[in-house]
């Protein structure tokens, strides 16, 4: 088979409940999953950033990654991925890149490609990663994706997905330049918009519940598009509690 998984917000971390410290590994578990599913249908995965839950994880957060990673690598199938707020790393002026360097822990492991401000194409449609980016930068960088872009892989806060009264929005669709089709992390629920000029937007949600005002239906995207008999996109509901 072919096409491509799309996951974000995984936010990779032993335990969510301070009051509930025996429920534990539900990040894992969900990743796992996917894992299994692209090595099942044999297709790379695209991953849109919040990949741990924080700049320094948990050492158990991290072999978890690493053993999945193993698996992916392999069974030959490209991992990309993009870096959201909760992981990335900031670094003294003395030390290193302030946005847009490597994944620290992610890069742990050979395998994954990070994919900020690079093109890679799967079953022949270009891609462009972005990772997240300040409100004062955002409209600049979304100005620039690439010509012949079909999929944005980002990790915003859009107005399309928060409107303007739960929080402030970072940016929306009237600004994407290039693509085609967003692919987007850092909302937690799995859904979708357009901006009724051809662009349309796509949110798989969080893989596991990080709050209690979730839902605790978590899903991952497979899209398949070109392959006969299936939907372009389909969401697959996760395993959860």
């Amino acid at each position: 088979m072919s096409g491509f998984v799309f996951s974000a917000d995984w936010h990779l971390s032993f335990g969510t409940w301070a009051k509930h410290a025996t429920l534990v590994g539900d990040s894992y578990h969900s990743l796992r999953q996917i894992v299994d599913y692209c090595i099942d249908v044999n297709c790379p995965l695209v991953a849109g950033g919040d990949l741990f839950d924080k700049p320094v994880p948990d050492p158990v957060s991290v072999s978890v990654m690493c053993r999945e990673m193993d698996r992916m690598q392999a069974a030959g199938l490209p991992v990309y991925f993009i870096q959201g707020q909760h992981e990335r790393v900031k670094r003294s002026a003395m030390g290193a890149v302030e946005l847009g360097g490597a994944s620290e822990w992610m890069n742990v492991h050979s395998w994954p490609t990070h994919v900020h401000k690079q093109t890679f194409t799967i079953e022949g449609k270009q891609f462009y990663g972005l990772d997240w980016t300040p409100p004062d930068r955002i409209e600049e960088e979304l100005a620039a994706i690439p010509e012949g872009t079909y999929f944005l892989v980002c990790h915003q806060v859009w107005r399309e997905f928060m409107g303007d009264t739960v929080c402030q929005p970072e940016c929306n669709l009237s600004m994407v330049s290039s693509a085609r089709e967003v692919l987007t992390g850092d909302f937690h629920e799995t859904t979708s918009a357009d901006n009724g000029a051809g662009i349309v937007m796509h949110s798989p949600g969080a893989i596991s519940m990080r709050s209690m005002g979730e839902s605790p239906s978590k899903y991952f995207f497979y899209f398949s598009d070109g392959i006969e008999g299936l939907r372009p996109m389909e969401a697959i509901q996760l395993q959860t509690r």
